[in-house]
């Protein structure tokens, strides 16, 4: 079969004559519904009342801690509260606020409650991870990339802070080593 080139593009003579058609029918088509058929277009969507103005960039350093004080596996050092200010909340905030994580696991932890350490260099900490907390108290840990997350609905319209905790955690005892340590937690807050 023979190839007709035409402006760099390969043709079949019977593809052309089917492409034509199909142009030239699909403009027909459309011209006469469109000139014919009124269309209808309902948009819908909301206008909320319940949304808060956040620092979305934020930095918290935990204090350094020592490797001699951490007891193996799954042990933690350096708690430190971590706020999060809601400024400016509608007064529909008091629906609550459901609060999910996401980031880096850290592989060593088989439970997903260690967000890795993200410094990889020759300097970092090795065998350490970063277990971050639903609340200040630090008794339930989030797990990284937590789509259950928690919900918060004692809020309030106006200013709120919401409170969770962070941790050094111990993932791999048999790796540790001390160094440089940091991590991202990236946290998604759905209005309710």
């Amino acid at each position: 079969m023979k190839k007709h080139l035409k402006h760099g593009f390969g043709f079949r003579p019977a593809a052309a004559v089917m492409l034509t058609t199909a142009m030239l029918s699909g403009g027909v088509v459309g011209s006469a519904v469109a000139a014919s058929d009124p269309v209808a277009i309902k948009v819908t969507g909301s206008i909320v009342d319940n949304t808060c103005t956040i620092n979305k960039a934020q930095a918290v350093e935990l204090s350094p801690v020592s490797l001699r004080d951490f007891e193996g596996n799954n042990s933690t050092l350096g708690f430190k509260v971590v706020d999060v200010e809601l400024k400016e909340c509608g007064t529909g905030i008091t629906r609550g606020v459901k609060i999910t994580t996401a980031g880096n696991e850290d592989p060593a932890d088989p439970n997903r409650y260690a967000f890795k350490n993200a410094d990889t260099g020759a300097t970092a900490a090795k065998g350490i991870g970063l277990r971050f907390y639903k609340a200040a108290d630090g008794a339930q840990p989030f797990k990284v990339n937590d789509t259950d997350g928690v919900t918060n609905t004692s809020l309030t319209a106006g200013d709120n802070t919401l409170s969770f905790g962070a941790a050094y955690v111990v993932t791999n005892e048999d790796t540790l080593a001390a160094g440089s340590f940091s991590t991202t937690v990236n946290l998604t807050l759905a209005y309710q």
